[in-house]
């Protein structure tokens, strides 16, 4: 036995022996001086015989063991309580205990290759205190040794690999539908766990979002992942590329909340992604963590959707900024023209009054009043004509109402009627 149980099995200080008071063994008298004669001693050994048996013997009516019904339902009790005890507790605290005393390297090895089988098993009973219970110990256990032991490292450091793999957190998947949501230390234990993990965890973990019901678990499963990717950026960036579109959007949302360049350029994969649904996730990321639209990913002002395009142009017009003007200016003298799309190209000048100044009255009165006989057969006006009307009035300053009111008294109709149709358009309702 490698060491001694601290907890009884049966405590039998809870019951009592009975007997018959009236049941007496009679032991012939000896002699008054206390002597002891041969005869009378080979007697009293074969009495004292006699009775030991009699303990032992199916045939006895001495009952030696009358339990009260109390104590039969204590026995019974500490029975039921044995059997259904957990011993996976105390099989790792010895394989612990062990560990930390053996000297040699192999055997070392050996003992944890059966506690990655137990880290397996605690996980797929949904044991997570346990789990951190292991993890802990072994995190601690190289700084309290001298450096004669130095070859523990490597060997917990592959350990921890090991369990992180997804050969062995996979056993996780079990549990899940039985998982209780509103037990607080089970929650805690929950999180703990995946904390302590490898970064590689990260592809295993992320396979489980899709399949976690309790709130409070996904919560604290994607904080998991974000931490450890933190660390090691591969295992996410490996999952993004092999993963569904619905799980791919969730991973996108992880990694907005990771910073430097490297996310970043991530990022930027993603939002060339072929699915709308995460290319806009990409572009809310992007806009969250730089604040405002970027060059960088200007290329989605030209997107398939029209949710994204209408998205980053709400980014653009949201407030009057330097940077955005340039970005629209710069879109419409050069790319616009180019565009079919009728209704892109009005709220392109629409989020450039929005976001414009004075910097862009020459543009847009250029645009307005210019090349007057090229649409003089028109019954419609052309985009542009009418879309630099719009940003007129959108930018709200002297200097645009003025251009603004005499397109209103020009000779050609079509300019006239854009600059009117947006000065109506603009009045309230």
């Amino acid at each position: 036995e490698v060491y001694w149980e601290k907890e009884p099995k049966l405590d039998f200080s809870h019951f009592s022996v009975t007997g018959h008071s009236n049941e007496q063994i009679q032991v012939p008298a000896g002699p008054k001086n206390g002597s002891v004669g041969p005869e009378q001693q080979s007697t009293s050994e074969d009495i004292g015989n006699q009775a030991t048996v009699s303990i032992f013997s199916s045939k006895t009516k001495i009952d030696l063991m009358q339990l009260t019904p109390d104590e039969t339902a204590t026995l019974q009790n500490l029975i039921i309580e044995d059997e259904n005890r957990n011993h996976a507790e105390d099989v790792m605290d010895v394989l612990l205990i062990i560990l930390e005393e053996l000297e040699e390297e192999n055997e070392f090895g050996s003992i944890l290759e059966i506690l990655i089988q137990e880290f397996e098993n605690i996980l797929a009973h949904g044991e997570f205190r346990l789990a951190v219970k292991m993890l802990g110990f072994l995190k601690k256990l190289p700084h309290k040794n001298t450096s004669h032991k130095s070859w523990q490292i490597p060997l917990l450091n592959q350990f921890l690999e090991t369990v992180s793999d997804s050969k062995v957190l996979k056993s996780i998947k079990e549990y899940f539908p039985k998982f209780i949501s509103d037990d607080a230390s089970q929650l805690k234990a929950f999180r703990e766990v995946f904390l302590m993990l490898h970064p590689k965890a990260v592809l295993t973990l992320g396979t489980l979002l899709s399949e976690v019901t309790s709130a409070d678990a996904l919560h604290y499963l994607i904080e998991a992942i974000t931490i450890l990717s933190k660390q090691d950026l591969n295992p996410l960036s490996q999952l993004l590329k092999m993963s569904e579109d619905n799980l791919v959007e969730l991973l996108v949302t992880i990694l907005g909340n990771i910073d430097g360049n490297e996310p970043q350029k991530l990022m930027l994969n993603m939002a060339r992604h072929p699915s709308p649904s995460v290319r806009m996730e990409a572009l809310k990321q992007l806009l969250k963590r730089s604040g405002q639209v970027q060059r960088s990913f200007l290329f989605l002002l030209e997107d398939p959707s029209k949710l994204i395009r209408q998205e980053i142009l709400n980014s653009l017009g949201s407030e009057r900024d330097k940077i955005s003007e340039y970005i629209l200016l710069e879109y419409l003298d050069q790319k616009a023209t180019n565009i079919a799309d009728r209704d892109h190209i009005l709220a392109c000048y629409r989020a450039l009054g929005k976001c414009g100044s004075s910097r862009s009255i020459t543009f847009l009165k250029a645009a307005m009043t210019e090349q007057p006989w090229s649409d003089i057969f028109h019954f419609r006006e052309l985009p542009h004509r009418f879309g630099a009307a719009v940003a007129l009035t959108e930018l709200e300053i002297p200097e645009a109402d003025i251009i603004l009111k005499q397109a209103t008294h020009s000779f050609f109709p079509h300019i006239k009627r854009s600059a009117r149709r947006a000065i109506l358009e603009r009045l309230p309702a």
